[in-house]
């Protein structure tokens, strides 16, 4: 089983914008696009592997945390049936 955790970039750019992190001083616009491309073209091939493989399990964050959280519940809880039934 392999996890990505979705999450268009808007909300992360406004979620990296407001997080306050000590010592991070570079958290800006700037940086946040440098590394959105960067995780995303890197990824991109990532995604297409384990998609491949049948294990890839997309967890839709675009929503508040305890929406997501939830959604990882029921997406492990799935699988967890899909194994026991084989």
């Amino acid at each position: 089983l392999v996890l990505f955790f979705n999450c268009n970039e808007s909300v992360a750019r406004d979620r990296y914008l407001t997080r306050k992190l000590e010592g991070r001083l570079t958290d800006n616009n700037e940086m946040f696009q440098r590394r959105y491309n960067e995780f995303t073209l890197l990824n991109r091939a990532v995604l297409e592997y384990y998609s491949g493989l049948g294990v890839l399990v997309t967890i839709d964050t675009n929503v508040e945390t305890t929406i997501s959280y939830q959604r990882l519940v029921a997406a492990l809880k799935l699988d967890n049936e899909r194994r026991e039934s084989h």
